[in-house]
């Protein structure tokens, strides 16, 4: 039943943008430096520096999704925080795929959380890569691919470009660690870390470009005459 809005309306909006962008950045950050740890850090005693960026990356996160549960509960009611105690309410915000989204996002914050503690490489190296791609997937589960059309494409590409910029995000945390921890005598070392990076670098970037390109082009019906007429296209060019 469609209610008039108020204040506390525009309050719980501005809520769960913040509960958002918390829950977007910390997952980013908590997957690519996870990946980074298994894939591209040389396993020195340093790593154990990097390791927390992961696990408080990974608990802001959720509490950025209970966030923006609590946001949804109290713009569908208009009862404020108190909504979420309501079962049937919870049920309501839960069931658009934002429930979907938000337990693969637990799932995959768990694996990559657990990939520090894992001494075998093989398995840690498991945890991290698919652990973080179950996290950037579920990104694009609820969100505006999920509306565009064709809708396979534009979530796949919408996945891709998440799970780059969690790939370069994490990498650029992880190397400026790693930089400002070193000393001159690891050198070579902190070469082939800087080198993997590069090699993930430019791929990341090439699929970033690609993935937002055709996103850009579902967004607008594939008409690129709307790319230089609507305000839309204006901003993403």
């Amino acid at each position: 039943t469609a209610r008039p809005a108020s204040d506390g309306d525009r309050l719980w909006e501005i809520i769960g943008d913040i509960a958002r962008a918390i829950m977007y950045l910390s997952a980013l950050v908590a997957a690519g430096v996870a990946f980074f740890l298994a894939f591209i850090h040389d396993q020195a005693d340093d790593r154990w520096r990097l390791v927390p960026f992961v696990r408080i990356g990974s608990f802001l996160a959720v509490v950025g999704a209970v966030g923006i549960v609590m946001s949804q509960a109290a713009l569908l009611t208009g009862n404020g925080a108190g909504a979420i105690t309501d079962t049937k309410v919870l049920r309501d915000v839960l069931t658009d795929n934002l429930g979907w989204s938000l337990a693969m996002l637990m799932i995959g914050l768990a694996a990559v959380h657990l990939s520090t503690d894992i001494t075998k490489k093989v398995v840690a190296q498991s945890l991290a890569l698919y652990g973080g791609l179950v996290v950037t997937v579920s990104f694009a589960v609820w969100g505006h691919a999920s509306e565009l059309t064709p809708t396979a494409l534009s979530l796949v590409a919408d996945a891709v470009h998440v799970t780059a910029a969690a790939l370069w995000l994490g990498g650029i945390v992880g190397l400026l660690m790693v930089l400002r921890m070193r000393s001159a005598s690891t050198v070579r070392s902190t070469a082939l870390i800087i080198g993997r990076f590069s090699r993930m670098a430019f791929w990341t970037v090439l699929a970033l470009a690609i993935a937002g390109l055709t996103l850009t082009l579902t967004g607008s019906n594939a008409s690129l005459q709307s790319l230089f007429t609507t305000t839309w296209g204006q901003l993403v060019l």
